[in-house]
């Protein structure tokens, strides 16, 4: 497995580290969640970035919040990689295009990559929503028992980050829409 430090990842992919917490934020703000602090993005080997805000009782806002990040991130990058898709459904039916559509649309598509490769809460994400849901005995128990999957799912995803989990749902996300698109199998296989 090729390992590289997660600070130079981070650094790469600045704009998805970035839009991840503002889909914190936006999620807080959603929820009516005073936020206190932000920092976006910052060259760091420990926290690429942050969003304090104030803690809430309700297991709702608080998986909102966790969860923030993947719809927002899974939504911006998809639109931001579609016109990439669209350019490989117009040369595989060959489809002549401008010479400077290509350079564009893989700009665009750096951005949505980046977006979709931090679309996945964090470890910490699952930390924060384990220790204000699942372990809060002041809350029922229902609530603690329907939000304790999600943990567990942040869990797996960050231990599946280790085998570039992130980044294979990053490309493989504009496959897909390649694959919907034209009927025929994700660009990637083709190319071989």
């Amino acid at each position: 497995m090729f390992l590289i430090p997660g600070f130079l990842i981070s650094f790469v992919t600045f704009p998805g580290v970035m839009m991840h917490e503002l889909g914190h934020q936006l999620a807080c703000w959603l929820s009516k969640v005073c936020v206190f602090r932000v920092q976006y993005f910052k060259f760091d080997a420990k926290v690429a970035g942050f969003v304090e805000h104030e803690r809430t009782d309700n297991p709702w806002k608080s998986l909102l919040i966790t969860y923030g990040p993947f719809i927002f991130n899974t939504i911006l990058g998809t639109i931001l990689v579609l016109p990439l898709s669209l350019m490989w459904a117009a040369n595989a039916n060959r489809v002549i295009l401008p010479i400077w559509v290509r350079p564009v649309c893989y700009i665009i598509a750096y951005f949505g990559v980046s977006c979709l490769a931090n679309a996945f809460p964090s470890w910490k994400d699952a930390q924060n929503l384990f220790e204000s849901v699942v372990k809060n005995k002041a809350l029922p128990l229902l609530p603690r028992i329907l939000v304790a999957p999600f943990v567990i799912i942040i869990g797996l995803c960050s231990a599946a980050k280790f085998f570039w989990f992130d980044f294979i749902f990053a490309f493989g996300v504009p496959e897909l829409i390649y694959a919907i698109i034209t009927h025929n199998p994700p660009h990637f296989w083709t190319m071989w």
